[in-house]
């Protein structure tokens, strides 16, 4: 606020209540205004915990978004709040006709140039400080004209805000849109001020540069945002009067401005050199920033400022002025690396910016005083600025198709606390609420609502809008993929067409469409899937259905509270409390209720076991299957056609609800020989099923199993395995040391005699074995004697054998030494140093000898 203040007091966080004047004081212009201020803010904050961030009073609605030819708009009378913020609208007005905001464009011709169909019709809120420049009766004729005081204006503005959603698609009225955050953001930019400091010396002989502030006047400085922008981008102007310095412009001629007036007072005087600023209400009321100009030199007798520069085109309809300010030229927002990033203004006093996003008008208010020699800067940490703050609120959303406008209402309504609005309600139902009916009931009678006073139709085929009747169902999200698995099922609503009508003036009566096949239908095919109920909501919108009363309209207040009930059985229900109504101008009412389903007896569809095949003495786990849930327990007889076999339960019980039901098969096969098919038979009502499975009985013969054998001797066993494809089988032998046998029966006898088993088992069935005895004996030793071996162990020869028939190892000991082996001893005598080979030579075959006799060959 541009003003001939001496400074700015008020702040919310010190809760002062009032300002009180003492007797013989002196009046200050900053005690007034801050008793204004602490009167503010109490009812901003007030009248925003009482309304909400922004709405509408009932009896007088105000700012409402019509169009009557789908392009223009018009800005309904009332009022409404936002943040607070009381906004008057004492007649319908045009959108391009708003008073406070001459630069409003065409809304189809904004959305057409931001290539969308759809926006925010929104109202921007804010305060704006008027003098007698913009006002001239603020100034009293009878005192000769002084402006002894300034104004504050709340200033409404109706906006547009093309819509253009990431996702594409329409818009409503509580979407969120990056564009919407990025408007109503506040300002970032924080600043920090002080008086100079005093800079150190070295030096004993040299005074220390002045410090604090220098001036030999109480000054308020000005600091305020030029052109918004990040930090190093902005750029700033400042005025060591509050930018009081200002005048009216009268006309312009080039580069020469004819002001209203010319202060006699040489410090509010304009001079040469320096800077100002053109601006009018278009610029101000848009936000938007004025031209800033240097001054060449003044003529006080003809009022006339001379520029330097020609400025742009000036409007004189709309308060054109020229205010001064003591900068010279404008300044960058910027944080210097020198003097701790603090820009120096004039007599020591110093502010600094720190990184944000500065919008044009911010500004901040810099009390300097002599008496101290500084500023009042009570503040630790950077300041967020004190103006302007901008306030906002949704009002309607704009869709645009085949160039005609369509709108929804966003704003929110309130009533007075003490007012309970008229309204219509609902004095009764023809049904019980959260209670059972039967499935013809909805299907014949229909749904019949009793008001306490009249309603007028809708003007159009509204059912859909007015009543809403759906019907809650189960739905297979996800079947069961096998019979032990579990279907995901889940909560399904449909939307039932119907049909509404008003037997009375006073009465509404819902049917379902299509004289209720359509209902029809929908419950049989709810049957057919075994569902037994369902639930019915019923819904009528409370701002949709009125009584015409003159140009007023009594809308339906549905709201009804719920309270304690009991249904037919005893069991609990939800009562609704009638007549309707919760004090509320407009509101739906809800009520829900159960339609009990018919359902047909279930039906046998399957007989399944757990496997094929089972192995005799083994249990095998078999189910029956319903086509839907039982609604009553279901008994299923089960039969066997070998009960020597194997044993079945009776019976099959499923409980209510079930469709699946499992019993077990034990197995003996005590008796029978190989594999036999063994047939269930259950049967439930007139349904008769059958299945089979192969009772596998397994059996083993293992050939020879009776036999002699003498020590370290081999036989080669067999096995044969009945009852089974599979005719593998384990070999071992029962007692430890009792010889080994091999993977294919082939049995080595050990060196010890004794009686021995070999095992033969079955791989499919391990319980299945065969076993073989052997016999296990001494060579006989009638015939033959016992020698040495080379090892030191007894050697028995058979003498009954010819030589050549012997191993080396009992020609040896058969001949009392060693037999030469040609090509392998090399011994002189046949006799002597020969050594041991492997096999035996035949006398037949032996080399001459030598005729000298020393046992050489010749």
């Amino acid at each position: 606020m541009k003003g001939d203040f001496s400074r700015q007091t008020f702040g919310a966080a010190k809760h002062y209540a009032k300002v009180l004047m003492q007797q013989g004081r002196v009046q200050l212009d900053a005690d007034w205004n801050e008793q204004q201020s602490i009167l503010e803010h109490r009812i901003t904050t007030e009248s925003k915990d009482v309304v909400g961030a922004s709405g509408a009073p009932q009896r007088n609605a105000g700012f409402g978004i019509t169009t009557a030819d789908g392009k223009t708009l018009t800005i309904g009378r009332g009022r409404y709040y936002v943040d607070g913020i009381l906004c008057l609208n004492e007649t319908d007005t045009p959108f391009l006709g708003q008073p406070d905001f001459p630069s409003a464009t065409d809304v189809i011709a904004q959305l057409t140039a931001a290539q969308a169909t759809a926006a925010f019709i929104y109202l921007d809120v804010w305060h704006r400080h008027l003098t007698a420049i913009d006002d001239p009766l603020i100034r009293e004729s009878a005192l000769g004209g002084p402006d002894t005081s300034s104004r504050v204006k709340t200033v409404w503005q109706v906006k547009v805000l093309p819509a253009k959603p990431a996702g594409g698609g329409g818009v409503s009225c509580g979407d969120s849109l990056p564009d919407w955050d990025t408007l109503v953001a506040p300002s970032t930019g924080l600043l920090s001020a002080r008086a100079q400091p005093t800079q150190a010396t070295d030096s004993p002989c040299l005074l220390p540069p002045g410090a604090g502030y220098r001036s030999l006047d109480n000054r308020l400085y000005r600091v305020e945002v030029h052109q918004g922008g990040a930090l190093g981008t902005a750029t700033f102007k400042w005025s060591r009067d509050n930018g009081i310095a200002v005048s009216a412009i009268e006309s312009v001629n080039g580069q020469d401005v004819t002001v209203h007036q010319f202060s006699q007072d040489d410090v509010l005087a304009f001079a040469g050199n320096q800077w100002v600023e053109l601006t009018d209400d278009v610029l101000e009321l848009s936000g938007q920033p004025g031209q800033f100009l240097q001054i060449d030199h003044v003529n006080a007798a003809t009022r006339v400022v001379s520029l330097k520069t020609a400025p742009a085109a000036v409007n004189l309809v709309r308060n054109a002025k020229l205010r001064r300010w003591d900068n010279a030229g404008l300044m960058t927002v910027a944080a210097p690396a020198t003097n701790n990033g603090f820009v120096a203004l004039e007599n020591g006093v110093e502010v600094k910016f720190e990184a944000g996003n500065y919008k044009t008008g911010d500004y901040w208010l810099i009390p300097a005083r002599v008496a101290t020699g500084s500023i009042e800067w009570p503040f630790s940490a950077p300041q967020p600025p004190l103006g302007v703050t901008h306030h906002y609120s949704r009002l309607a959303v704009a869709t645009l198709a085949g160039g005609s406008l369509t709108l929804q209402d966003c704003r929110t309504f309130f009533a007075a606390l003490a007012d309970a609005p008229p309204a219509v309600h609902i004095k009764n139902i023809s049904w019980v609420n959260d209670d059972v009916v039967t499935q013809d009931l909805i299907q014949t009678n229909g749904l019949l609502v009793n008001f306490d006073g009249p309603v007028t139709p809708p003007p159009t085929d509204g059912t859909s809008g007015v009543v809403v009747v759906s019907l809650e169902m189960p739905l297979v999200v996800k079947a069961a993929a096998t019979a032990s698995d579990t279907a995901v099922m889940a909560q399904f609503a449909a939307i039932l067409n119907g049909d509404m009508s008003f037997p009375t003036t006073s009465s509404l009566l819902w049917k379902p469409a299509k004289g209720g096949a359509e209902l029809k239908s929908l419950l049989a095919y709810l049957v057919s899937q075994q569902i037994t109920r369902v639930r019915v909501r019923f819904s009528l919108k409370g701002r949709a259905l009125w009584f015409e009363q003159g140009n007023d309209r009594i809308y339906l207040d549905g709201h009804a509270l719920g309270q304690r009930g009991l249904r037919a059985d005893n069991t609990p229900r939800i009562d609704l409390q009638f007549p309707s109504g919760d004090r509320r101008r407009a509101s739906d009412f809800e009520s829900w209720f159960y339609v009990q389903l018919q359902l047909p007896p279930s039906n046998l569809v399957g007989l399944s076991f757990a496997a094929p095949t089972v192995l005799a003495g083994a249990t095998l786990g078999g189910t029956v299957t319903l086509d839907f849930p039982a609604p009553a327990p279901v008994q299923v007889k089960l039969t066997s056609s070998a009960t020597q076999a194997v044993v079945t339960p009776a019976t099959v019980q499923l409980s209510a609800n079930q469709t699946q039901g499992n019993f077990n098969i034990t197995t003996n096969g005590t008796g029978l020989g190989g594999s036999i098919n063994v047939v269930i038979t259950a049967t439930a009502g007139n349904v008769t099923l059958t299945n089979q499975f192969t009772l596998q009985i397994i059996a083993i013969t293992i050939s020879p199993n009776d036999l002699s054998l003498f020590t370290e001797h081999t036989q080669q066993f067999t096995a044969v395995v009945t009852g089974t494809p599979n005719q593998a089988v384990t070999w071992s032998v029962q007692e430890a040391g009792g010889g080994s046998v091999t993977t294919s029966g082939f049995y080595t006898a050990p060196t010890t005699q004794g009686t021995f088993h070999v095992v033969a088992t079955s791989v499919v069935d391990p319980t299945k074995k065969a076993t073989a005895t052997v016999r296990v004996s001494p060579k006989p030793k009638d015939t033959k004697e016992h020698k040495d071996g080379k090892d030191g162990k007894e050697v028995v020869i058979d003498k009954a054998l010819p030589i050549e028939k012997l191993t080396r190892v009992e020609a040896v000991a058969a001949v009392g030494h060693p037999i030469a082996q040609p090509g392998v001893d090399e011994a002189p005598s046949a006799f002597e140093g020969a050594s041991v080979g492997r096999a035996f030579i035949r006398p037949d075959e032996r080399p001459a000898m030598s005729p000298s006799g020393n046992g050489a060959p010749s």
